[in-house]
């Protein structure tokens, strides 16, 4: 059992220092993002393209943390704690440095995407201990006490994010990013562990046709509520094909969920009788 650590931690590092540090890491992930909502319209006017484009970029984080969600358990058991975060960091680092440096909306979308991917993993490293010391493992607790505090955070640092953008230009936000994760990663490599959370598993029966299905739904679908309005709807091809795009994909997506023995999503709950609440 030397050669596995269901923690985050070395076992050098005490146990309040340990609470600090999953403090720290949790505040400075919740705090990180690729697009600040306070500074779309000054990357807007930089880039000289619509808004929309980078609503489709805000949307597209979230997509990419939703599409990496039902992953997490396989990946954790695939790779160690370290290599997990290391990866994770180094990517987002990249991401919010080419979003800084790039013209592009559509790179700006994909960074986007692939920064809210990586962030998943990495931040419920911190949420499972977290949920064990708030709440003692109960999740009505947990999330009482996670979700407005998250949002606090999220608000506080896109408040920072809209002040250095002001003051300066909001390129520097995603550079100020790039440093926090750079003093992350530097924690990681310092105090995190590098052993296995339990026996080494493949990856081998992940579905990525299911995640590709998933990831061109949603973004159709931001897609096509974002810019619906300026191109006038269902009057343009752009719209009907989003909405084209959107449906197939998704229909395909639910389908091959039914008939696949390890879906990428489960619809069970779908298939349960919920019991009526009684006031």
């Amino acid at each position: 059992m030397s050669d596995y650590n269901k923690g985050l931690f070395s076992d050098w590092v005490p146990k309040p220092a340990q609470l600090l540090l999953i403090v720290i890491f949790t505040l400075m992930i919740l705090a990180i993002n690729n697009i600040y909502t306070g500074n779309i319209s000054m990357m807007t006017g930089s880039l000289g393209t619509m808004t929309e484009y980078m609503l489709v970029a805000n949307y597209a984080a979230t997509i990419g943390m939703s599409a990496s969600m039902p992953l997490i358990l396989r990946v954790k058991m695939r790779f160690r704690v370290k290599e997990i975060l290391t990866v994770s960091y180094i990517v987002m680092a990249l991401m919010s440095w080419v979003t800084a440096t790039t013209d592009s909306p559509q790179i700006v979308i994909a960074a986007s995407f692939v920064f809210g991917f990586v962030k998943t993993f990495a931040m419920m490293e911190f949420m499972l201990p977290l949920m064990f010391l708030i709440g003692n493992g109960n999740r009505g607790i947990f999330y009482s006490v996670f979700y407005p505090f998250a949002i606090a955070v999220g608000n506080l640092s896109g408040y920072v994010a809209t002040k250095i953008a002001v003051q300066s230009s909001w390129k520097y936000a995603n550079i100020y990013t790039v440093a926090a994760i750079l003093v992350m990663l530097a924690l990681t490599a310092i105090f995190v562990h590098n052993k296995r959370f339990s026996r080494k598993m493949p990856l081998s029966q992940i579905d990525w046709l299911s995640i590709m299905l998933f990831t061109l739904t949603f973004l159709s679908l931001s897609y096509f509520f974002s810019f619906g309005k300026i191109y006038n709807w269902f009057q343009t091809k752009e719209i009907r094909w989003s909405f084209v795009a959107m449906l197939v994909s998704f229909i395909l997506l639910t389908l091959r969920q039914i008939f696949l023995k390890r879906p990428y999503l489960s619809y069970v709950i779908f298939t349960k009788n919920l019991s009526l609440i009684h006031i």
